[in-house]
């Protein structure tokens, strides 16, 4: 059995940056990134922190001035699967799996 991660997410970052939304991309990045995050967290502390205020993710979500290129997303985007795969086998050792 393997931990859940959010794959979905992932999924929506590929059909933004397939349709050069490379803003959305990113705001999806974020959100797998926080959920990383969180199920490292939740896995050794058994604490579910809250992923995000509001505030925060409504300027970083409509922000006008925020661009992010093309190569950069693409650059990020290996960083972010490379800490889903690192967070799903540290929690699978983790919890004996």
């Amino acid at each position: 059995m393997s931990i859940g991660l959010p794959e979905p997410i992932i999924s929506k970052k590929a059909f933004y940056f397939e349709k050069g939304k490379h803003n959305e991309a990113a705001f999806s990045l974020h959100q797998a990134v926080e959920r990383y995050y969180a199920a490292l967290i939740l896995v050794f502390t058994g604490y579910r922190p809250k992923t995000h205020s509001l505030s925060a993710y409504i300027d970083a979500r409509y922000q006008k001035d925020y661009s992010i290129s093309q190569q950069d997303l693409a650059w990020l985007a290996r960083r972010v699967e490379m800490l889903r795969d690192l967070v799903k086998v540290i929690c699978e050792v983790r919890m004996g799996r």
